[in-house]
């Protein structure tokens, strides 16, 4: 049985990578919670949880690794914690997918990670591994203004189960300091 819980989260304005009138906050979470109105935390494996995953939407940015000049790309964040899985569970930056209403989905054109190894990140118990991806956006959705919601699609190996789960955000206004309007949050 599904059970279905809406909660308001109240969130102080955020900043995304560079100055921006909007963030993108999570507007349904199924099995996850909301850490601060815009970290989505999941305990995995959901049974038996041996770690967490993070993921953060930066919302529209720049690298500034192409002669300081880059394009405007769609930043998220995702960071990997393996309290005590049995063996190193391996983030493959490949397979975390960025869906775009009517534009479909897309791979990571820019990845960066303290972490050895990209694009097959490894982290072992006891460890924590934090990825910036970096999704190239058309012309036409260089803006925040132009991109009104996306769907997050990670997934990670944890001791030989792909475990997967998406997130949606949406754009709200970054100088809103009251609550965003509702989220819902779904349990499978």
């Amino acid at each position: 049985m599904k059970a279905t819980a809406v909660i308001l989260l109240a969130a102080a304005g955020f900043g995304c990578g560079t100055p921006s009138a909007y963030v993108y906050r999570p507007t349904e979470l199924v099995n996850a919670t909301a850490e601060d109105g815009v970290t989505v935390r999941y305990h995995v494996p959901r049974a038996d949880p041996r770690g967490d995953v993070y993921v953060m939407a930066r919302g529209i940015t720049r690298t500034g690794e192409v002669g300081g000049a880059s394009p405007p790309m769609l930043h998220v964040e995702m960071t990997v914690s393996n309290r005590s899985g049995e063996h190193p569970w391996i983030i493959d930056t490949r397979d975390q997918l960025l869906a775009l209403p009517h534009e479909g989905q897309a791979r990571p054109t820019h990845v960066k990670t303290a972490s050895a190894g990209a694009p097959l990140i490894g982290v072992i118990p006891g460890a924590i591994a934090k990825v910036d991806l970096y999704y190239a956006l058309a012309p036409h959705l260089q803006t925040a203004q132009s991109i009104s919601s996306f769907e997050f699609l990670w997934q990670v190996s944890a001791d030989g189960k792909t475990l997967a789960q998406s997130v949606a955000f949406g754009r709200f206004r970054a100088d809103q300091t009251s609550s965003t309007g509702p989220v819902a949050i779904r349990q499978q």
